[in-house]
């Protein structure tokens, strides 16, 4: 019976309040029998909730309590100073796990890597954004004495699985070459597209709303342009900013928002918009790119500060991050069908092509597969 270990530092209660529940997304193609979430500092989550993400693996769930003074331990790869960390360590081992698997880099990684060094058990790391642009926003020394660290972490890593290429960027510069770029797979529904009866264009832009990832010159170029509509679906610390700028500007006729909603919901309602319009300057290729071009739905989206090789011209259109930018891309689709009809229609075949469901299933499980092949488990794959 295969058994796989999540160390999870991220919230799971916060993923799924935000309606993050994907199918199998912790245990793709039904390839692990049992999965143990050790949780830092956070509380249990309601299984059933869960039990979508973990198809028919059995689960448990483990709390691990992490002081600021343990997380500096285990930074600096000093465990042994504390009989908590220690306790850790072992009751994880008592489990007899056949592979640790870590989603996004945080203080969990260092505990895999302890685990690894001291009992050989393999363990796997995703890696979700850009850490080359993300380290570059810290300070010099900050940034000197992670990218150590992580450098460390990731070789002794079995496999580096970034979600977009991106985000591969660190381990390209570094020469880390245990790595395979697998893009976050997604819940499809086979529906045609929906024909509404008002001739307005509708965009849609979801995204948390944060700094880097703004949009409010996406709704200052809707302002500018009569006939379109905008959704805007999430939440973050400029939620309460942009709905007091709509309401001042009067456009709540034009500009709809939704805090959240579940995956599966949010899935079915794709197909009520025409264009997906986004904005970020953390260079990604996201997991709701991905969802839009499923839908059929064309891209727009900013420049970032590095070219993201995902976005192709087939389906999207670029502009700079700025009303007149989004505007003019707006205005392009608005104008002319027949560059809509030819960007839906490549948007589908790109997704069926490169980022379909099954298709990214079956990449991790042969992934996974290859840590239970003995003749295999030491070797390096070439990206």
């Amino acid at each position: 019976m295969r058994k796989m270990i999540i160390l999870m530092y991220d919230d799971l209660n916060t993923l799924i309040k935000k309606g993050e529940v994907v199918e199998r997304y912790y245990n793709p193609k039904n390839y692990f029998k049992k999965i143990d979430f050790f949780l830092i500092n956070q509380k249990k989550p309601l299984t059933s909730d869960l039990k979508k993400m973990t198809g028919n693996a059995k689960v448990n769930f483990y709390n691990i309590k992490l002081t600021f003074l343990q997380k500096v331990l285990l930074f600096f790869n000093l465990p042994f100073l504390s009989n908590h960390l220690e306790n850790i360590v072992k009751n994880i081992k008592n489990k007899k796990p056949d592979l640790i698997r870590c989603y996004n880099l945080n203080f969990q990684i260092f505990i895999a890597q302890i685990l690894n060094n001291k009992f050989n058990i393999p363990y796997i790391i995703s890696l979700h954004y850009d850490l080359v642009n993300h380290l570059n926003n810290k300070n010099f020394l900050i940034s000197y004495i992670l990218k150590k660290r992580i450098i460390a972490v990731l070789n002794k890593a079995y496999r580096i699985l970034p979600v977009y290429k991106s985000a591969a960027r660190f381990l390209i510069d570094n020469k880390i070459k245990n790595f395979t770029i697998c893009y976050n797979f997604t819940k499809t529904i086979k529906k045609k597209k929906t024909i509404r009866k008002d001739k307005h264009i509708h965009f849609v832009c979801t995204n948390r709303q944060f700094h880097y990832k703004n949009p409010i010159n996406i709704i200052k170029a809707i302002k500018e342009i009569e006939d379109a509509r905008l959704t805007l679906i999430g939440d973050g610390p400029l939620n309460h900013y942009l709905q007091n700028y709509v309401k001042l500007n009067r456009l709540s006729n034009r500009v709809f928002f939704i805090k959240k909603i579940k995956n599966s919901e949010y899935i079915k309602i794709l197909g009520n918009f025409d264009v997906f319009v986004n904005c970020s300057e953390i260079n990604e290729f996201s997991k709701g790119m991905i969802e839009a071009i499923s839908s059929g739905l064309p891209i727009i989206s900013n420049h970032q500060s590095i070219k993201i090789p995902e976005l192709s011209r087939n389906f999207c259109l670029l502009n700079f991050n700025t009303p007149e930018g989004y505007k003019i891309s707006m205005l392009k689709i608005i104008n002319n069908h027949l560059l809509m009809k030819k960007l839906c229609k490549h948007a589908k075949k790109v997704y069926l092509k490169s980022y379909e469901t099954k298709n990214c299933e079956k990449k991790f499980e042969k992934i996974y597969e290859t840590v239970f092949n003995k003749d295999q488990v030491n070797v390096r794959y070439r990206y």
